[in-house]
């Protein structure tokens, strides 16, 4: 995430403290035998580590960090944006916001969720977690529901307007339910947008919007 997401150096920029939490396992493979993951639900997590608590983990983390008391955010990339999924639906994570990048729910979204902001980046072209649901070509090849849907629901769940309002930006669309539930639908593969190429086989991020900014702002305008 440091090296590729370019979000340190956002978060710098700003004043934000940032905290980079690793998941177990070997950092940079996609194998989903020995790469690093966080214990999401079943074929999601490192098989060597299934039995760490990584949910509660890091429903304290923001307690071990010892922070003069503020609100925290979320945001999570892929295996770290299921993470990012279970937490939100789980509803009792002590983070104020989420920003949840080319990932989807491992779980069904529950007929109520805790209103919150909510940023969902997912690439139309994604191999490993399908834009439009299914099974990707890549990746842990765990079944998903398409991005729209997923946000479609958590509206809902979250009692807002199902209907978005879209803003076309260049290739990429933008959806807002509400104030709270924003839908990135880019024009890219799995990838972090603005950033670099997490390995060298990985998919081009879409080069003209700065993800890291985007988020940082969203998080920004919800603070007391």
């Amino acid at each position: 995430m440091a090296r590729f997401s370019n979000l340190p150096h956002a978060a710098l920029e700003r004043g934000w403290a940032l905290a980079l939490p690793a998941a177990l396992g070997a950092h940079g493979q996609e194998d989903p035998a020995t790469g690093a993951a966080w214990n999401v639900g079943p074929g999601l997590g490192h098989p060597a580590f299934n039995a760490v608590d990584d949910v509660g983990f890091l429903k304290a983390l923001p307690d071990l960090l010892r922070l003069p008391p503020s609100p925290t955010f979320l945001a999570g990339f892929s295996n770290g944006a299921r993470m990012g999924w279970r937490l939100l639906l789980e509803g009792d994570a002590p983070y104020a916001g989420y920003a949840l990048l080319s990932g989807a729910p491992s779980a069904p979204i529950p007929e109520r969720v805790r209103r919150q902001p909510v940023a969902i980046f997912h690439g139309l072209h994604d191999r490993h977690i399908p834009y439009g649901g299914g099974v990707g070509t890549q990746g842990r090849r765990i079944q998903c529901d398409p991005a729209p849907e997923s946000a479609r629901r958590l509206a809902i769940a979250m009692g807002l307007d199902p209907r978005p309002r879209r803003r076309l930006q260049s290739a990429h669309a933008w959806d807002r339910y509400g104030d709270d539930v924003h839908l990135w639908s880019l024009d890219q593969g799995h990838a972090w947008p603005g950033g670099r190429k997490y390995g060298p086989d990985a998919d081009e991020p879409a080069p003209d919007m700065d993800a890291s900014a985007w988020i940082l702002e969203f998080f920004s305008e919800r603070l007391p």
